[in-house]
């Protein structure tokens, strides 16, 4: 049984944990394909590759932590979770939000600026937006993960799941049948 069918009344919720889990897996992987020194000249589309993991990530991260509602239409935020439950005041959303609101900005920004719009200002400055300090996503997703099992216990649908390690797992394959076709392709 799923825990949606489980619990009905908390299925946007249980929903936006899913949408959080997601965001980790993506933010994962691209962070372990663009640091992967294994990789690097794998292919001529690496490049490509690596830019379109970087702002679909950033991108999904940013999209968690659109306002409410935007002309009318309601989002499936972090905002609408906080609003739905009635968490504004709460410590741990307070110190997610605190904690990690220069991370949190540098992403919005990315995604206002250059991945889902072109801004000409930003474009002709040759700004390079969405880049943060070494550790910001793995204390950001730390946080993230408290925070979402703060919204769960107070629903009373249990503990939020930690993070899956299939990802690491699933990756660790592929690196291992990359650099299989890397050696064959060099030894041709």
């Amino acid at each position: 049984m799923l825990l949606s069918d489980k619990y009905p009344k908390h299925s946007i919720l249980i929903k936006f944990g899913n949408q959080c889990i997601w965001t980790w897996e993506v933010c994962r992987l691209a962070k372990k394909y663009c640091n992967d020194e294994s990789l690097i000249g794998w292919c001529g589309l690496d490049t490509y590759l690596a830019s379109i993991l970087k702002e679909y990530a950033l991108l999904q991260i940013a999209k968690m932590h659109d306002p409410e509602k935007i002309c009318g239409h309601e989002n499936h935020s972090f905002h609408k979770m906080i609003s739905h439950y009635h968490a504004k005041n709460d410590p741990i959303i307070v110190n997610f939000f605190e904690d990690n609101k220069d991370f949190i900005a540098t992403i919005c920004d990315a995604r206002k600026k250059t991945i889902a719009h072109s801004d000409l200002e930003t474009v002709r400055g040759n700004k390079i937006l969405g880049t943060f300090p070494d550790g910001a996503d793995d204390k950001y997703f730390l946080g993230l993960h408290q925070a979402v099992e703060h919204l769960y216990n107070k629903a009373g649908i249990g503990p939020f799941p930690d993070w899956p390690i299939f990802i690491d797992n699933d990756f660790d394959e592929f690196i291992t049948k990359i650099n299989k076709c890397k050696q064959l392709q060099d030894g041709a």
